[in-house]
């Protein structure tokens, strides 16, 4: 495979979804869903080819085989090798570029937001491998992931997980410093033009002419609702559309907890730190959006259960 990769990583729900389809719209570019399963698949593990991720991608079962023969047979040379899962994992994306027609493409885009987490795998298994590095205001990502069937159950967790990405971002930014581009959601949804052609001069993309590839990515329908913007043009407003979203509470007791990390980032935090009994209706507030959350997972479920065991039945009559 001749694709030269570009690893999207940030926070979930920062736009990495967002940001893949928008730099598909460069020519010869190659949006795949995303792919947690190719950390494992690249340490050699057969199992990650069942991985439900990999189901999303819509291969014949017969290129999954013949991955599986890569990673765990192939030649006596990569048998059991880094090379072995390379081949498999290079065999995966390009039968998904011959599925949706774009057999031509010369460069990969993964928009996994997990990808700094694998950095060091994922350069020693493609050396000319660049990255981008996606963040956004904590507060932002409340007001996106409240609306999911998965938030976290309270704001500690919320921030702890943020926190996290956070870290392993600037540290892929410190390791690999000629190979990494930090970009804000802010920038990107305010000022998209300007922001796209740093990131294509960067990415050494062609020119970026968006008219003539139109659809460039179909998100997965099981996540459809939650990237409801993604194939649209960026919406300025989700820039701060958090201020809407969220009570004043919730923002004040976000920003005082992450103030110094939003600052260095380059974000503002007005005001003092909210008292205690105001901490506590944050904390109340964001419980009931939790719990909100894992009532919309039950019902998805008993609903998806439903429908197979309503499939099932038919194909028995």
């Amino acid at each position: 495979m001749t694709l030269r990769p570009i690893f999207i990583a940030g926070c979930g729900r920062s736009g990495t979804t967002l940001l893949g389809e928008r730099l598909g719209h460069y020519p010869n570019t190659l949006v795949t869903p995303e792919s947690q399963f190719k950390n494992d698949l690249l340490s050699g593990n057969v199992t990650a080819l069942e991985s439900w991720r990999l189901d999303l991608w819509g291969l014949p079962p017969e290129v999954v085989d013949a991955a599986r023969d890569a990673l765990s047979g192939g030649s006596r040379q990569t048998r059991g090798t880094l090379g072995g899962s390379v081949a498999a994992l290079e065999l995966l994306v390009a039968s998904f570029a011959r599925k949706v027609g774009n057999a031509g493409a010369t460069r990969w885009i993964d928009h996994t937001p997990s990808n700094a987490r694998a950095a060091d795998i994922l350069v020693r298994s493609f050396p000319d491998a660049q990255f981008v590095h996606l963040v956004r205001d904590v507060r932002g990502v409340a007001a996106s992931v409240m609306r999911t069937d998965w938030s976290p159950l309270s704001l500690a967790r919320l921030g702890a997980w943020w926190r996290d990405a956070i870290a392993f971002g600037q540290a892929l930014e410190r390791d690999y410093p000629d190979r990494t581009v930090r970009v804000r959601f802010e920038d990107l949804v305010q000022n998209p033009g300007r922001c796209l052609a740093g990131l294509g001069a960067f990415l050494d993309l062609e020119a970026h002419t968006v008219s003539d590839k139109g659809q460039v990515f179909s998100v997965p329908a099981y996540s459809r609702s939650q990237h409801a913007l993604v194939g649209s043009a960026p919406d300025a407003n989700r820039a701060k559309g958090w201020i809407r979203e969220l009570p004043l509470c919730v923002q004040s007791t976000l920003g005082s907890q992450h103030r110094h990390l939003l600052a260095q980032l380059g974000y503002e935090v007005i005001g003092t730190d909210p008292t205690l009994p105001r901490r506590l209706q944050a904390n109340l507030w964001w419980l009931r959006v939790g719990v909100a959350s894992r009532s919309r997972r039950r019902t998805a479920r008993r609903r998806d259960t439903a429908v197979e065991e309503a499939r099932s039945g038919a194909r028995t009559i």
